[in-house]
């Protein structure tokens, strides 16, 4: 966090509220099946008839299905110890992942909007789940969940700050693109036994031998 208006470290990790908030999904996400599962065990388990027996579940059958959520649970943890927000000079750096490293460099420059997303239960923690726009596609190019609201107020700043910094820099890169360098120069020779090797020249040999005929 910011006291007496010191800067904050241009590394950012996620709040530990974001597991809560994983949690939630994964259990959102096995709600429906789990519904769908005591359901058919209870009819399963109603007698045929009366007086009659019928099929008994076993009683572990709510522990087979927590054992279903236990991949999105380590996910979540792997997620958030591994996860790390970076604000470099002209871009903004994310990392996750513990096995399968993922890094992404976005340029300031490209994002044009972040969305700060806070439901009731965000406000009472005070956090936000952070949506970085770039305008490529719909979707947006990275989700943040989540970040305290000083530290997104801090990635506002920065990003906001760092977009005019990049403009020279840029354009000095494309003007060295547009000048073109040329890497390798044939001679005729060499560029006629290379189409005719690659089969393009063919045309021109036909055209040449139709002329003669």
């Amino acid at each position: 966090s910011c006291r007496n208006g010191a800067p904050m470290p241009s590394e950012q990790r996620l709040h530990p509220a974001s597991l809560v908030f994983a949690f939630g999904r994964s259990l959102k996400a096995f709600a429906l099946p789990g519904l769908l599962a005591a359901f058919s065990i209870g009819r399963a388990s109603a007698p045929v008839r009366p007086g009659g027996g019928g099929f008994q579940p076993p009683d572990t059958w709510e522990l087979w299905l927590m054992l279903l959520v236990i991949p999105s649970v380590l996910a979540a943890l792997a997620r958030y110890f591994s996860f790390r927000l970076r604000y470099d000079e002209t871009e903004l750096v994310i990392r996750s992942g513990i096995l399968f490293r993922n890094e992404r460099h976005v340029p300031y420059h490209r994002i044009q909007n972040l969305d700060a997303v806070q439901n009731v239960v965000h406000r009472l923690l005070r956090v936000i789940e952070v949506r970085v726009d770039t305008g490529a596609s719909k979707e947006p190019e990275a989700t943040i969940s989540v970040l305290p609201e000083a530290a997104f107020a801090d990635m506002r700043r920065r990003v906001f700050a760092g977009r005019t910094l990049p403009a020279v820099a840029e354009d000095a890169a494309v003007a060295v693109e547009n000048r073109g360098q040329t890497l390798l120069q044939l001679p005729l020779r060499e560029l006629l036994l290379c189409g005719f090797l690659e089969n393009r020249g063919l045309v021109i040999v036909g055209a040449l031998y139709g002329l003669l005929w």
